[in-house]
């Protein structure tokens, strides 16, 4: 968990979680960073970061347009395989999910960027679906203070 708030702390993450399993043990399935950036034209600036060569990549990203309760938003999923660490550490698939999501309701709108990073390959199935509702269910909530 240090590695994981270093990280936050190195990327200037606006919030941050983590997926984990809670039986029989406690395991990091997922984590997903959330950052913002001012203006709507940060989405497509987003999406082509997103797009650029990965060293490691397996196939080409999969990219798909969804419509949410923010309006449009691009979803990308990308299949990597990790570096090896050591001689006895081999490589893995790790799985990114990352959904772009301009907001253009705000006074000033902004763009959302929440890439998850699933570390295996096999936890995709069960994360990725997690991560979509919660990507999809994104809204607007007035602010009272």
């Amino acid at each position: 968990m240090t590695e994981l708030a270093q990280f936050r702390d190195d990327v200037d993450a606006h919030d941050f979680f983590v997926l984990t399993t809670d039986a029989p043990t406690v395991e990091m399935l997922a984590y997903t960073v959330v950052q913002y950036f001012p203006g709507l034209d940060a989405a497509a600036r987003a999406v082509d970061d997103a797009l650029l060569p990965l060293a490691g990549r397996i196939g080409d990203p999969e990219v798909s347009t969804w419509t949410t309760a923010l309006g449009p938003a691009t979803r990308i999923l990308d299949r990597a395989k990790t570096p090896v660490r050591s001689l006895l550490r081999r490589s893995v698939p790790a799985t990114t999910i990352r959904w772009v999501q301009p907001i253009e309701q705000l006074p000033d709108p902004l763009t959302a960027v929440l890439t998850t990073f699933v570390p295996k390959r096999a936890d995709e199935t069960f994360t990725a679906p997690l991560v979509d509702q919660f990507a999809l269910g994104l809204v607007l909530v007035p602010d009272f203070a």
